[in-house]
């Protein structure tokens, strides 16, 4: 699962139960310290990067059975969310 913008992470702990390996993306610290091992009982991996989604450089090898992007897309400008999704 890769959860990108987790908010309150109320989202990313329901879903997150059915994933052993987990990344949240988020620019707020708060948010991520919300979120911990504990909150998804079958997870063996939680990985939390506390960085813009505009900043992050994503590798291609990387692969998700899902990747949760709600409510966070309308916070990036129009005209960067073409790049950003493209890349």
């Amino acid at each position: 699962l890769l959860d990108i913008g987790i908010g309150n992470g109320e989202i990313t702990k329901f879903i997150g139960r059915n994933f052993r390996n987990i990344t949240v993306i988020d620019n707020n610290k708060l948010a991520l310290n919300s979120i911990n091992l504990k909150d998804f009982p079958n997870t063996i991996n939680l990985n939390k990067i506390h960085k813009s989604i505009l900043d992050y450089k994503f590798n291609k090898n990387e692969k998700y059975d899902l990747i949760n992007f709600s409510h966070t897309i309308y916070y990036i400008e129009p005209q960067e969310r073409e790049t950003l999704l493209l890349r």
